[in-house]
């Protein structure tokens, strides 16, 4: 978990890096609020479809302790291909549909410069959703694998390509910059992943025998309610961001810089828990080692709860001076500090809930119980949604990061209420 921890660091403080940059370059301009509202739906594919690889990974580490390695093979070479077809769909769906749902989202909010702006980022980001999905399921298989060097290393290639981009190459571009860096960025990973895939895993080969027998029914059975989880998952944060762009010029801009430097300590506590803790919960699943199982359990939350809470303590209180020299220079002025700041002490409080709501979900992953997440995903969408309006009208974009908070803690509770039962039940059963 060391590693992983330090990796994170290093990446999250170059993705801080490329912030700072894109503040001094463009403040929260227009431009800048168009960029972050056309990749809202790209993003939205990510997020979207991001869950499906974990569902294959109880099923690919029961193969893997069986030691079936035919059957690891096929299963890997038959998703890739299903996951592939489904990603492609829905982008062709986004880009038929592209205008109408630009138009649904911000039209009548944002003027018709800034809307022609955002349609014209809108169709050059939607690749990045395919490509950047496809990266997600060589990820998790390699962590599957324990590999976890190279998939948590691997994110760092989007900020680097930025800062190169603006800072070095093309600084008069602006944000026209951030679109390309953000394509080449995604085709370097995806490849980079699959690579380590082959090598380090032995998947080389990618046709699969129709004549094989790969469980795969079983595993669409479970990844269908995990996938529909999932969609609230995502349009929850299409409903933040939307919103917030709603509010006025500047405020998606504003409500970007806080979500984003309040990622780095929520990507540093869920890569650490989240990727490292599936693994090793599915295999003490898989032998049905409950004892042990509760015990990894107790410990994580003990610790995440600790950590994070003391985390978010100190975040809050600093979240001024933070601001303040992370990003007041250039066409980030004083006033956009005093803006951010705010938001940012909102979306602080959420830290340690969020990092444990994730624990509970990998290990209920592991129990394959998609449909309770999917419920749970629908009651947080519903309420964050109710939540927004409310506090929005009153606070402004802050309000939309306190609905947040209040989100992330009403889904702990849910997600460890269920934790809680399984395990009882499975410490009653003889090992």
């Amino acid at each position: 978990m060391f590693t992983v921890s330090s990796l994170v660091i290093v990446v999250k403080l170059v993705a801080l890096a490329k912030e700072r940059v894109i503040a001094d370059k463009m403040g929260t301009s227009m431009e800048l609020d168009a960029f972050l509202a056309a990749y809202l739906i790209p993003n939205f594919v990510i997020l979207l479809l991001a869950i499906i690889p974990f569902g294959i990974v109880p099923t690919y580490i029961e193969l893997k302790t069986a030691k079936d390695r035919v059957g690891m093979d096929q299963l890997v070479a038959k998703f890739f291909w299903v996951f592939l077809g489904i990603v492609s769909g829905i982008t062709a769906l986004l880009w038929v549909f592209g205008d109408p749902l630009l138009n649904l989202l911000f039209g009548g909010r944002f003027s018709e410069e800034k809307l022609a702006i955002t349609r014209k980022f809108y169709y050059l980001l939607l690749p990045v959703g395919v490509i950047e999905s496809m990266t997600v399921m060589g990820r998790e298989i390699l962590r599957a694998n324990k590999f976890f060097t190279l998939p948590s290393l691997m994110p760092v290639v989007t900020p680097i390509c930025c800062i190169i981009g603006l800072f070095l190459l093309f600084p008069g571009m602006g944000v026209q910059c951030l679109v390309v860096a953000y394509l080449v960025a995604a085709v370097l990973q995806a490849v980079g992943l699959w690579i380590g895939v082959m090598r380090k895993c032995g998947h080389t080969n990618l046709i699969f025998d129709r004549s094989h027998e790969v469980r795969i029914a079983p595993l669409m059975k479970q990844i269908i309610p995990l996938s529909a989880a999932n969609v609230m998952g995502a349009m929850t944060a299409l409903i933040d961001s939307s919103m917030a762009a709603q509010l006025g010029d500047g405020a998606l801009s504003t409500y970007t810089y806080a979500d984003k430097t309040c990622s780095i300590l929520l990507m540093l506590g869920m890569t650490a828990v989240g990727t490292t803790v599936l693994p090793y919960f599915a295999t003490e699943i898989a032998e049905k080692n409950w004892a042990r199982l509760t015990s990894l359990f107790r410990k994580f939350t003990l610790i995440v709860g600790a950590t994070g809470s003391l985390a978010a303590a100190v975040f809050v209180y600093a979240a001024p001076m933070v601001v303040s020299l992370l990003f007041e220079r250039g066409e980030f002025t004083s006033e956009d500090t005093g803006n951010v700041s705010r938001v940012l002490q909102f979306l602080g409080v959420q830290i340690p809930f969020h990092i444990l709501a994730l624990l509970a979900n990998r290990t209920l992953i592991g129990f394959k119980v998609g449909g309770y997440l999917l419920g749970v995903m629908i009651f947080t969408a519903a309420l964050n949604i109710v939540l927004n309006l409310v506090f929005s009208k009153m606070i402004g974009v802050s309000g939309i990061a306190l609905s947040t908070a209040i989100v992330h803690l009403a889904s702990c509770l849910c997600l460890y209420a269920r934790v809680i039962v399984i395990l009882r039940q499975k410490g009653r059963q003889p090992e």
